[in-house]
Order: structure tokens, then C-alpha cells, then sequence
């Protein structure tokens, strides 16, 4: 297999009813034979396998077919950076594709530069309809940047608009959790140190589908899974404590910040459950372990909470401020609301 530029590793768990969109919509792109393609079969039990194996047979030059035993989407990704041998990489979700278009013209462009990280805008789709585009307004396009003077302007930059480049994944060593959900937030922060150069393209390579019942990010899911939301934001609470005297702080201000903004995804993701007293001491002591780790991500939380105008800001005032005793109380009142509301719609 010839030098590549891109290697696209693609997270695949029994996604036999929509791999191919995801291959076909790569394997279509001009410049295919600067793409490598990594197909990470995690242990998948129906057809997802043979699709792969379809594809590798057909483009033997491009695609390889990895099969693995289960382990979650940060080991898909693990797998896929100890298998990587493009220049630079980029994780795709098999039920996501990519705008092949776009993906040419971010492949001309990667023959061109030497940077450490690329900076793409996304699309978020339901079906094939483009709903939202996430647009880094602040930069501009194909310029070169130091990282630090632009971080500061940017709000997060998230696993859908990021590729890194693979020598410094290798080099660095970085490995998200295994067996755990929204390690996605670990793909997007823990490379960042390493970081000193990027450019924005502009146009959106990935498409990101939502408005699925059984993603990660639907409620029920959340609810699910809640111990894997904590499990991460006390992961990249340590990972930011660590690092907190090799950087600058203009990084520090950033990661700090997005620090507190996933805490406050599992502060919420606790708010979906049926108030008890059981939860009223989880949450509580949730919050008085985010707080004995780093007190300034602790405050951050509300922080975000204000900054964004979240409506979750007054409820968690309100919680902290009652030392939980409010707790049992919002959530009565939060499904209250709910079904009311059904009846009304």
C-alpha cells in the first residue's frame, strides 16, 4: 500500500445497514489513492464484517478490513492510530460519511501543508438533510496558524471537526478509554498539548447524523450509560490537572473551560432520573469530588451554564445553593412539567 495522506478509521458495531453510505461516500473521492482506509470491525455480529471484506477485495490499495474483539468506541480509535499509516488522521462513525467533494478538496490541500492538526466546519444531519453546519466564523480559511494565538476564540473544537496529524498520535501515545461511551471528548482534548501549528478548511468534510433514538446523546442513552459520563469528566479532570504546568494559558483556559462544560453533561445527565434521595447523594457527591479535584472546574460549570444561557443554570444555583436539599424538589417539578406538556402537544 503506497504512502498515504489521510488514513479515515472508521468505528464499525453492527452497522451492516448503513457502512456502505460511509465507504461508498469516501471510496468515491478522486484522490482515493491518497486515502487509506481502516475499517475497525469491533466485534460486530451481523454482516458488518463481510461488507468490510467486500470493500477491502475492491480496493485493495485504499482499505483494510480490521477485526477485533469488542471494546467500544475509544478502542476502535486506539486501534486505528496503532494501525495508521497516512500522514494524517481523521475518526469517522460508520453510521456518519463524509461530503466527497469537499473531502478532494481537503486532500489537495493536505499535499500542500505541514501542520499538526487540521480544523474542519461539520454538518449535522437528519437523514441526508443537511440541518446545521458548525462554522469556526473566527478563522480564516487555508490560513496557517500558531495554535495559541487563536485558541482563546474558539469555543470548542470537537471530534467531528478535528484531524490530528498521525506522528504525533503515535508519538504521544494517546489512547482514549476503552468499554466507555463519549470518549469522543477524550479524542478532542487529549492530543491538544502536542499541538503548535494548524489551518481551517472551511468546507465540511464530516457529516454528523442526529435525531436517532439510540445515540449516545438521547436521554435515554445518557441514563444508560451514566457511569460512563462520569467516568470520562473525572478522566479528563485528572488529564487537565496533569498537564496544567506544561502549557501556556491560553490552552489552559480553554481546556479548563471545556473541562467544566462536560461536567455539566453528567450534572444533567443525573437530572433525568426519577428524584430520590438515592440520587439526591449521588449528585451531591458528584459535585463535592469535581470540586475536591479542581475547584475551578467546579465553578466553571456554572460558569458555562451562565455564559451559554443555559436554562440548566438557575436549577444548579438553585441545587448547590439548598446543599441538594432542593434536588428531590426540581425533579418533581421537571416531570411535572413534562407531562403536561404531552398532554398539551
Amino acid at each position: 500500500m503506497q504512502e498515504k495522506l489521510l488514513t479515515i478509521s472508521i468505528a464499525a458495531f453492527n452497522v451492516e445497514h448503513c457502512i456502505r453510505k460511509a465507504l461508498d461516500s469516501i471510496v468515491s473521492a478522486k484522490r482515493i489513492d491518497d486515502i487509506e482506509i481502516l475499517i475497525v470491525n469491533d466485534g460486530s455480529e451481523d454482516g458488518t464484517a463481510e461488507i468490510g471484506a467486500e470493500y477491502e477485495k475492491r480496493f485493495p490499495d485504499s482499505i483494510r478490513l480490521i477485526s477485533k474483539s469488542n471494546g467500544g468506541h475509544g478502542s476502535t480509535i486506539n486501534t486505528g492510530i496503532e494501525n495508521a499509516h497516512g500522514k494524517y488522521f481523521r475518526a469517522l462513525d460508520a453510521d456518519d460519511w463524509v461530503e466527497t467533494d469537499n473531502l478532494d478538496g481537503l486532500i489537495e490541500r493536505l499535499s500542500d501543508i505541514d501542520v499538526d492538526m487540521i480544523l474542519c466546519n461539520y454538518n449535522e444531519c437528519i437523514g441526508d438533510k443537511v440541518i446545521f453546519m458548525q462554522d469556526f466564523k473566527e478563522i480564516e480559511d487555508n490560513h496557517k496558524y500558531q495554535f495559541n494565538e487563536i485558541i482563546n476564540s474558539i469555543q470548542w473544537m470537537c471530534y467531528h471537526s478535528l484531524i490530528f496529524k498521525v506522528s504525533i498520535l503515535k508519538e504521544y501515545k494517546i489512547r482514549l478509554d476503552e468499554h466507555c461511551f463519549y470518549v469522543d471528548n477524550e479524542y478532542a482534548m487529549y492530543p491538544l498539548p502536542y499541538v503548535n501549528s494548524f489551518v481551517f478548511y472551511s468546507k465540511p468534510i464530516y457529516c454528523y447524523r442526529i435525531g436517532v433514538d439510540e445515540q449516545s446523546i438521547s436521554a435515554t442513552s445518557r441514563m444508560k450509560h451514566i457511569q460512563d459520563s462520569k467516568r470520562v469528566s473525572y478522566h479528563v479532570v485528572r488529564f487537565l490537572n496533569e498537564i496544567e504546568s506544561e502549557i501556556n494559558k491560553s490552552l489552559y483556559t480553554y481546556l479548563e473551560r471545556n473541562v467544566s462544560r462536560i461536567c455539566t453533561w453528567h450534572f444533567n445527565s443525573l437530572l433525568y432520573f426519577a428524584p430520590d434521595n438515592e440520587k439526591r447523594k449521588e449528585i451531591a457527591h458528584y459535585d463535592y469530588m469535581i470540586k475536591k479535584k479542581n475547584i475551578s472546574v467546579y465553578h466553571g460549570m456554572l460558569q458555562y451554564y451562565k455564559e451559554t444561557k443555559s436554562l440548566y443554570y438557575f436549577p444548579m444555583k438553585l441545587i448547590r445553593d439548598s446543599n441538594y436539599r432542593l434536588f428531590n424538589m426540581y425533579g418533581r417539578c421537571r416531570r411535572l412539567v413534562k407531562q403536561i406538556m404531552k398532554v398539551i402537544v
